[in-house]
């Protein structure tokens, strides 16, 4: 099973993915034991492989706390036969580290 998310392994959609598979494994969800997950560059190509059904899934971002709707994603879902299924709640933490002096 083909999943994918914008960005690169270690991305916060590949984090969110993680996540998501974590939880529904440990809420007895019936999950495929082969799930790929494909980075992608842009919101566009994983809406255009999602409809053609070369991905059985994807997660994309909708919204965040600093900018609130990411309207790219939603201007591609607006007109394509796809829908949301779950939402992923991704807490993010951002840490800054330095040397002294």
């Amino acid at each position: 099973m083909k999943i994918g998310y914008q960005g690169i392994p270690g991305s916060y959609s590949e984090a969110a993915l993680e996540h998501y598979l974590r939880s529904a494994r440990s809420n007895g969800l019936d999950m495929p034991s082969d799930i790929s997950a494909i980075g992608y560059d842009n919101f566009k190509t994983i809406i255009t492989d999602l409809v053609s059904e070369e991905l059985k899934a994807a997660i994309l971002p909708v919204e965040n706390s600093t900018t609130g709707l990411i309207t790219r994603t939603l201007d591609l879902l607006r007109y394509q036969p796809v829908v949301a299924t779950h939402e992923v709640y991704q807490p993010i933490s951002h840490s800054l580290w330095g040397v002294e002096g």
